[in-house]
């Protein structure tokens, strides 16, 4: 029985690929890529000739059945056209059906643009939620957005093509907000672009190569200021809305504890 082996490869920089990774792909029977012209790119720096093979999202499903074939016998190597097999990729629908046949299918881990994004971005908290590419349609979107920003960062991939039209979205969505946003990360022309929709969309122009976006809810940035929030309340005193009507408004718009909305409402009523 052969070995199903999942490899990563560079998502720039050619240079960045482990020695294992350069060992395994000379010595599999077979390599699948998911783009074989621009693979051979990479193997031909590395003096690599074994055979390779398409495996994508157009054939990916025809092919599999012949593949596990071949891993009766013989090793197999998968690759990406950049980063890690598996995410946002067929390559789990290849790991799962191999594992349904008993194959073995180890990982040569390397460089993969979620992992490089998070190493740089700076982001306090270590739980985030990664959601591949984002819904096309907006409802979709603003539908899984909202829902997960409420307890995580979000991280993204997204194509040039598509990029200012998410931006652009997300300024729509949210009231508040903050974007990092990453472009050809480990390539020669990689930048970083971060601050409110509005902001990145001002640094934006001609978009080109692949991205990473993390957005983050704005509100989770700041303490609240309770000098703002006493203003606001009086405001709703003098309107005549009562005490619990301004606690259950403020607590929602400002995502705030009702006993911190309401203490700050006992100074303004006896004031």
């Amino acid at each position: 029985m052969g070995t199903l082996f999942i490899v990563a490869t560079p998502i720039g920089n050619l240079k960045d690929i482990t020695f294992r990774a350069v060992e395994i792909l000379n010595n599999v029977e077979i390599i699948l890529s998911e783009n074989t012209r621009i693979s051979k790119v990479l193997l031909k720096k590395y003096n690599i000739s074994t055979r390779l093979i398409s495996y994508n999202d157009h054939n990916h499903k025809k092919k599999i059945i012949k593949i596990l074939e071949i891993l009766k016998t013989s090793d197999i190597a998968l690759i990406t056209d950049a980063g890690t097999p598996g995410i946002s990729d067929p390559g789990s629908q290849l790991v799962l059906e191999a594992r349904k046949n008993d194959i073995t299918i180890n990982a040569v881990p390397g460089p993969s643009a979620l992992s490089s994004a998070i190493s740089i971005s700076g982001l306090k908290s270590n739980k985030f939620c990664f959601i591949g590419f984002p819904p096309k349609k907006y409802n979709q979107r603003k539908e899984t957005f909202l829902e997960i920003i409420k307890v995580s960062p979000i991280i993204m991939f997204e194509s040039p093509r598509r990029i200012i039209n998410l931006i652009k979205s997300i300024d729509d969505i949210f009231e508040e907000c903050n974007i990092i946003l990453f472009k050809e990360i480990t390539k020669i022309h990689e930048s970083v672009f971060i601050g409110n929709p509005a902001e990145i969309l001002k640094q934006m122009s001609n978009p080109k190569g692949e991205y990473v976006l993390i957005l983050q809810n704005g509100k989770e940035n700041h303490e609240p200021n309770p000098e703002v929030l006493s203003e606001e309340i009086k405001k709703y005193i003098k309107q005549g809305l009562s005490g619990k009507d301004i606690v259950k408004k403020m607590s929602i718009s400002k995502e705030l504890p009702k006993k911190m909305i309401y203490e700050l409402y006992l100074k303004e009523k006896d004031y």
